[in-house]
C-alpha cells in the first residue's frame, strides 16, 4: 500500500516539481526524500526491472549529496546522513545496470574502496559507523560480482586482509553477523575463501557407491525445495546436501560449506526459477 501510495503522489505531483537540475533545493530535498523511501520499500526483485534511464538523473544527485555527505565533519548533506544515502546506494546496486553506471562515474569507486577501509577501522566505535560500514559491505559485495572490477578487488591487499578479518569475527550483534556473512561472500567471489584442505578430503572409509547430490535454490522457494527433497529422500538413496538439513542456522550462506558441498557431489540440482535468477547468492 506504501508503494502505491508514494507511486500516485509521484503521477500527481512530481511533474509540478521543476527538475532535479534547477537549482531549488527544497524540491530537490523532496525528491531525494521520494526516492530514498520508495527504494527502502521496494523488492530487489522490483528494482532490478527498472531502467537506467527512469532515474538516471535522481541517481547522478544521490551520488553528489553522499559524496558532500562523506566530505563534511558531521557527515550530513542537506537533511540526510550519509548511512541514508548510502542505505539508498546499497539497493540500488542489486540492478546491474544501475551498479556499473554508479562505479563507472569518476572517483566513486575508489570514494567506495577508501570508505570501506576507513569505516572498517572505525565500525564498532558508533552505531552510525556500523551502519555505514554495513551498506558499505553490501556494495562491495554487489562490486564482486561483476568480473570486470573482481579482479582490481582481488589485487587491493588491504581490503582482502580487512574482509578477511570481519569473517573471524566473534560478534552477535546483527550488523556484525550481516557484514561477516557479506565478507564469505565477497571472498567466495573472489576465490579468495580459505577451506581446510582436510575437510574436504574424501573419507575412506565412506560408501563410495553412494551418489551425492547438492541442492542450489532460492530461499524464497523453500517450501517447493522441501517438497522436492521429500519426494527425493523416498527414491533416492545418495545423500543429499541441502542447507536447511545440513547447516547448522538455516538459510545462513556459510560459505565454506557451500563450497565443499559443491566440490564433493558428484550431481549438483539446480531449482532455477525467478527468484534464483535475482538472488547475487545463487546467480553465483
Amino acid at each position: 500500500k506504501m508503494i502505491n501510495t508514494l507511486k500516485q503522489w509521484k503521477e500527481q505531483y512530481a511533474l509540478k516539481l521543476p527538475v532535479v537540475e534547477d537549482d531549488n533545493e527544497h524540491d530537490k530535498e523532496i525528491l531525494i526524500t521520494y526516492y530514498l523511501a520508495y527504494l527502502a520499500l521496494l523488492e530487489p526483485k522490483e528494482l532490478k526491472k527498472e531502467s537506467i534511464s527512469n532515474v538516471q538523473t535522481i541517481l547522478d544527485y544521490i551520488l553528489e549529496q553522499t559524496i558532500q555527505a562523506f566530505n563534511s565533519a558531521n557527515l550530513f548533506c542537506g537533511s540526510y546522513n550519509v548511512c541514508e544515502f548510502l542505505e539508498g546506494l546499497a539497493k540500488m546496486v542489486v540492478n546491474d545496470a544501475f551498479l556499473i553506471y554508479i562505479i563507472s562515474r569518476e572517483g566513486i569507486y575508489e570514494l567506495f574502496i577508501e570508505k570501506f577501509l576507513l569505516f572498517n577501522a572505525i565500525c564498532e566505535s558508533t552505531t552510525l559507523n556500523t551502519m555505514i560500514c554495513s551498506s558499505l559491505y553490501t556494495i562491495i559485495w554487489s562490486i564482486s560480482f561483476q568480473p570486470e572490477y573482481s579482479m582490481k578487488l582481488k589485487s587491493t591487499d588491504k581490503l582482502i586482509s580487512t574482509v578477511e578479518q570481519r569473517v573471524k569475527n566473534e560478534s552477535n550483534d546483527e550488523y556484525a553477523l550481516e557484514m561477516k556473512r557479506v565478507a564469505k561472500g565477497i571472498l567466495f567471489n573472489l576465490d579468495c575463501l580459505q577451506m581446510d584442505a582436510q575437510a574436504t578430503a574424501v573419507d575412506p572409509n565412506g560408501d563410495d557407491n553412494r551418489i551425492k547430490v547438492m541442492i542450489s535454490y532460492a530461499h524464497r522457494d523453500i517450501t517447493f525445495c522441501e517438497k522436492i527433497v521429500a519426494k527425493l529422500q523416498k527414491y533416492f538413496q545418495g545423500d543429499i546436501w541441502v542447507d536447511f538439513n545440513k547447516l547448522s542456522v538455516s538459510h545462513e550462506d556459510d560459505w565454506e560449506d557451500i563450497a565443499k558441498a559443491i566440490s564433493q557431489c558428484d550431481v549438483i540440482l539446480m531449482i532455477v526459477t525467478e527468484n534464483y535468477c535475482s538472488s547475487k547468492s545463487c546467480r553465483r
